[in-house]
């Protein structure tokens, strides 16, 4: 309502000044003052008019802004509730069809214990969690257990350091030893350089030492490079889970092999 009388109100000016002057002066050619009255008012109240329009055309512009934006806040929300959707659905088909035996958490903070990179879950020891259990999640290997709890349980993780994963390139027979620089890049070192690896080759593991089951995904192989000696490689990888994006997990509470 206000925006429609907005518009009208230029209009409604003009109108009423150029009827005053066609009623106060009939003859205005019988009348110069008169005429060049008309003219002074009708030069007036050109730009009274235009700014007025002016100002209903700048609220008319704001208005539509802020609906453009309510409009992308909106479909914003749709596709990350679409998203949402996507990723609950993808937790629950892994757990239904894996064949390990698993159990749903939730990433509830980071640790802070000292010189260890990793985060708390929301399961502990009264819902079967155990010291050393694997972490994973549908895309691949997540870290380990490493401090259990009652309710909640700290995970030591994949770039973290200090922790060694007993790997295999998908591609060949060759295993060696996953670990992560101090920026937290990660690396496969023990492969001897006769090994047919290339850029993309995905690298799992093994299922040696005991604390991961084999054939969990940890990335994939990004550079290859002969290691000082000459004799092994040494492989960049791109993990395959983006452990600073983690909201759930699963923990897997026994070893089936």
């Amino acid at each position: 309502m206000l925006g429609t009388l907005r518009r009208i109100i230029p209009w409604l000016i003009t109108s009423a000044l150029s009827l005053s002057m066609i009623l106060y002066s009939r003859d205005q050619q019988s009348n110069p003052l008169q005429g060049s009255v008309n003219d002074l008012v009708s030069i007036g109240a050109y730009p009274l008019a235009t700014g007025l329009k002016l100002t209903a055309l700048w609220s008319e512009n704001r208005r539509l802004r802020r609906e453009l934006m309510e409009r992308r806040l909106e479909e914003a929300q749709v596709d990350e509730i679409l998203r949402q959707n996507e990723r609950l659905r993808q937790l629950l088909d892994f757990r239904v069809y894996t064949p390990l035996n698993v159990l749903a958490a939730e990433v509830i903070g980071f640790s802070s214990d000292e010189g260890v990179r990793g985060l708390l879950i929301n399961r502990g020891y009264e819902n079967g969690v155990s010291q050393n259990a694997a972490v994973i999640t549908p895309d691949g290997l997540v870290g380990r257990v490493y401090r259990v709890y009652a309710g909640s349980a700290a995970v030591q993780l994949l770039s973290d350091p200090n922790l060694g994963v007993a790997a295999k390139l998908h591609s060949a027979a060759e295993t060696g030893l996953v670990h992560a620089s101090g920026s937290g890049d990660l690396r496969l070192d023990g492969i001897p350089v006769s090994a047919r690896v290339q850029i993309g080759d995905s690298v799992l593991t093994s299922g040696q030492g005991g604390i991961f089951p084999p054939g969990i995904l940890i990335g994939f192989a990004t550079k290859i490079v002969p290691s000082m000696e000459g004799w092994l490689l040494n492989i960049d990888l791109s993990p395959a889970v983006e452990l600073r994006k983690l909201d759930e997990v699963f923990i897997i509470r026994s070893n089936p092999y």
